[in-house]
């Protein structure tokens, strides 16, 4: 019932609805491109052209590299003009075109690894520069289609449709994966996967395109270091992106080589894993409206809190996956963070707007970006240095013996016993007081 009534958000007879239906449709192709693009497929990628797990480690952080040094730069570009849809779609556009298209076709052409591994590199580099235009462009434009009230409707019911379609095609993909493995059809089939991704990419850009764009409520900012500093001076802002990099490190420190980990050393088949991930659309539609009502009772950073006080074990016990437990270990493991992951990602979501004011939109939204990216890059480039200068790093835990992977995967865990006590301690301080002001 919760999801039938936040339906209603998304009605194309007001210019709202409009908005808010592009931006879901967005966010939908986002995880599609994502998954077809990223996580296993890519790795299956990556490994298919005998990139190693440093190596791939090296090809993640890339784009959080190059988003650190566009960012900053993105309010300057777009403060120039008062009409922003054309540079903004011009800046997608040529994403998908030079990272997707870029990425796929450029091993067919290189064939020395170190040279392969130095343009694909640039290309990651370059497509994520331009990247950053679009990002924070589109974020100062669509922020007027998510009005308070209806921001915890929108994000559960986009994160819904975000696994939910996307999970169907990527349960076909992997499996059809799975059956050509050890066959040079198997690499066909997940560079097809990429031309449907860069197709669903020129749609996404022709969608949010359609939505009337908004006049920019801004202050004049000439400088980058007014761009860097204005945010500084608002502390219940920077105390979020705070724990927004602490998030993200920890959160990349491990993603991406514990997928290398989990296709390689411990045989996770690509259907397994895609249907561990497409369940989670599941839980949306039993969950979703106990988690909304949690978070209009109580707040956002409160319930933000509760959910990295379940994350601890479940992610300390994820680090012992092997190949003769990893069905029921993973099973286990992240259906309890797809029950909890709905309530962290819907107040996540919102962390970047909670304290953000009526000025300076494209300020706050680039500093944010900012620090996701900080974050990002910080976790993986720690993560791959690790594996790579203790590359036979061991630990003992319970009389099992664990490498580096499952290491990083409790960095994790630790990471949300530091972020737990600051959400509730975040809820009381700031957030209620926000809440009280507003009303």
């Amino acid at each position: 019932m919760a999801l039938i009534n936040a339906l209603k958000l998304f009605s194309l007879r007001d210019e709202g609805g409009k908005g808010r239906a592009a931006l879901m449709f967005s966010a939908v192709s986002d995880m599609l491109i994502l998954q077809l693009t990223g996580g296993i497929f890519y790795t299956g990628f990556l490994v298919g052209y005998d990139f190693d797990i440093v190596n791939i480690g090296v090809l993640t952080f890339i784009p959080f590299l190059a988003n650190i040094f566009g960012v900053p730069l993105t309010p300057l570009v777009l403060r120039r003009f008062k009409k922003r849809k054309a540079v903004i779609t011009i800046a997608r556009t040529s994403y998908y075109l030079i990272n997707i298209l870029g990425i796929t076709l450029l091993p067919m052409f290189v064939t020395g690894s170190a040279a392969r591994l130095g343009w694909m590199a640039a290309i990651i580099f370059v497509s994520n520069l331009v990247n950053t235009i679009s990002v924070a462009g589109y974020n100062a434009w669509y922020i007027n289609y998510l009005p308070e009230h209806v921001r915890a409707d929108y994000f559960s019911i986009s994160q819904f449709l975000s696994y939910f379609i996307p999970g169907i095609l990527i349960l076909v993909s992997g499996a059809l994966a799975d059956s050509l493995t050890g066959s040079p059809h198997q690499m066909i089939i997940i560079i097809a996967l990429r031309y449907v991704a860069l197709a669903v990419g020129l749609l996404n850009v022709i969608v949010l395109a359609l939505p009337k764009e908004q006049p920019y409520s801004e202050t004049e900012t000439a400088r980058i270091t007014e761009i860097l500093t204005t945010p500084l001076r608002n502390r219940p802002f920077m105390l979020t992106m705070l724990m927004v990099f602490i998030w993200q490190f920890s959160l990349n420190a491990y993603s991406s080589l514990f997928t290398v980990y989990l296709l390689n050393d411990i045989g996770v088949s690509y259907l397994f894993y895609n249907i561990i991930i497409a369940t989670y659309s599941l839980f949306f539609i039993f969950f979703s409206g106990f988690w909304k009502r949690w978070i209009s009772r109580t707040s956002w950073f409160g319930v933000y809190g509760v959910t990295m006080l379940i994350n601890i074990p479940a992610q300390f016990a994820l680090a012992f996956v092997s190949p003769s437990n990893y069905v029921p270990l993973m099973l286990a493991t992240r259906y309890t963070q797809h029950f909890i992951g709905i309530g962290q990602n819907v107040s996540y979501a919102n962390f970047q707007y909670i304290f953000i004011p009526e000025g300076d939109r494209i300020t706050y939204t680039s500093f944010y970006q900012l620090t996701l990216n900080a974050g990002n890059f910080a976790g993986l480039a720690f993560g791959t240095a690790f594996l790579a200068l203790l590359p036979d790093f061991s630990m003992n835990i319970f009389g099992i013996t664990l490498g580096g992977v499952p290491f990083l995967v409790m960095v994790n865990a630790a990471a949300s016993a530091v972020l737990a006590p600051l959400s509730f301690w975040m809820a009381r301080r700031y957030e209620t007081r926000e809440r009280a002001a507003s009303e």
